[in-house]
């Protein structure tokens, strides 16, 4: 392979690596007036219908168990454990 072809090939895959980056989109909703330390203790409400944005991720039980992992280890790290019954804090 000559150098002249290998580096169009290289050109081409770093741009095609690039363009496939460039369609991730995030974004995040808060309430920046809540405290939650107010909080002790939490459980999983019932699901809704609301779509995540992305039909990909809809349904997608391997998306959904990495997220309530997720957050299941953010609120334990700020002391908020999980309890089945009468929760201070219900997340959907």
């Amino acid at each position: 392979m000559s150098s002249t072809l290998r580096n169009r090939s290289l050109i081409v895959t770093t741009l095609l690596l690039l363009a496939g980056c460039a369609s991730i989109r995030t974004g995040s909703d808060f309430d920046s007036g809540l405290h939650m330390e107010q909080y002790r203790t939490f459980d999983w409400g019932g699901g809704d219908s609301l779509p995540v944005g992305d039909p990909r991720l809809d349904n997608n039980p391997l998306f959904n168990s990495r997220v309530r992992a997720a957050i299941e280890l953010e609120l334990v790290a700020k002391g908020i454990t999980r309890r089945n019954t009468k929760p201070d804090l219900l997340i959907h």
